[in-house]
Order: C-alpha cells, then sequence, then structure tokens
C-alpha cells in the first residue's frame, strides 16, 4: 500500500495512494469523504482525480506519476506486478 499527503490550499489534508489487496486507489478526506473501499473501485488515477475534483482537490503531476509508478511496483493482487517484480 501507498499513502502520500496532499494539502489543499485551504488547509485540508487528504491522503491517496494504491492499495493492492483491493486493487484500487483511495482517497481519504475524513470527514469529508473516503473512495476505494471497494475492490476495484477505482482503476485509475484517472478516476481517482474524477471523485477528488468536486471537494476541490487536484493531483499535482509529479503525484500522479508517482502513484502510476506505485501500482506498477506493488500490482494487484494475485496479478502480475510489470516493470520490477515478475510474477
Amino acid at each position: 500500500m501507498s499513502r502520500h499527503t496532499i494539502t489543499t490550499p485551504d488547509g485540508r489534508t487528504v491522503l491517496v495512494g494504491w492499495d493492492r489487496p483491493t486493487s484500487t486507489f483511495y482517497a481519504m478526506g475524513l470527514p469529508m469523504f473516503w473512495y476505494g473501499t471497494s475492490t476495484g473501485e477505482l482503476d485509475t488515477v484517472e478516476d481517482l482525480a474524477e471523485v477528488l475534483r468536486p471537494h476541490g482537490v487536484t493531483l499535482p503531476d509529479d503525484l500522479v506519476r508517482q502513484l502510476v509508478t506505485d501500482r506498477m511496483n506493488e500490482g494487484r493482487l494475485g496479478r502480475p506486478t510489470g516493470i520490477g517484480g515478475q510474477a
């Protein structure tokens, strides 16, 4: 599981990352929202960005790249990981 922290311009803290056991990206801005709680809910970084948009949260480009890398490195439960992690 990866975890990254975003601080919004208005001072809110949002946690985002990739969760291998559920094969989903997640976003937590408690008590505001919590996404990625069910298997495969947010399959792509674009899906993650889309659920964050209504909350006024934007993923910085460097974090988008890191999240893609996290998913490639960690893979999905029961599936090959791709770069750097042959099954």
